[in-house]
């Protein structure tokens, strides 16, 4: 999948050239994850979702995972918290993550949310760790590989 020098684990990574050979394999689940943290003096930072980068371009066919709507547990005062595993694979199972699919995360701003994902998935709780998991590098959406347009309601419900 990548032969990325200086990593410990480069079958982790997936490089350009390889997603855009594979966007229209059905097998592949691609997912942007961007997040924005704003700084804010009063409770540190605001979190602020990456959809609006997403409905301005993305890899075509990707879809826009929200982690904090999407995969975080609900807690009343703490952000990023991991669900259980049930609500982890009825949310990735939304997204047509299964046992036959190979998912690639990336994120626009910084690769450390795709990373979260990633490391969310890699979990031994949700019980997916055998089903291959990458990270594209750090803008991938704009290195060469496609850029999609469109507006994109819910997680796959294209307007």
């Amino acid at each position: 999948m990548s032969e990325a020098q200086g990593f410990a684990h480069p079958e982790f990574l997936a490089e350009t050239d390889w997603l855009a050979a594979h966007l229209n394999d059905p097998k592949v689940i691609v997912l942007d994850g961007t997040v924005h943290l704003i700084p804010d003096p009063k409770i540190t930072y605001t979190v602020k979702s990456g959809r609006e980068d997403f409905e301005k371009g993305h890899i075509p066919g990707a879809q826009f995972v929200d982690l904090q709507a999407d995969l975080s547990a609900k807690h009343p005062k703490l952000r990023f918290m991991m669900p259980n595993a049930e609500e982890l694979a009825a949310a990735m199972g939304r997204f047509g993550v299964g046992d036959r699919s190979r998912v690639i995360l990336y994120s626009t701003t910084t690769p450390q949310w795709a990373a979260r994902i990633w490391w969310m998935l890699r979990n031994d709780e949700f019980g997916i760790t055998h089903t291959p998991i990458h990270i594209a590098p750090a803008g991938i959406a704009d290195s060469g590989c496609p850029v999609q347009q469109e507006k994109v309601c819910g997680t796959q419900v294209r307007c």
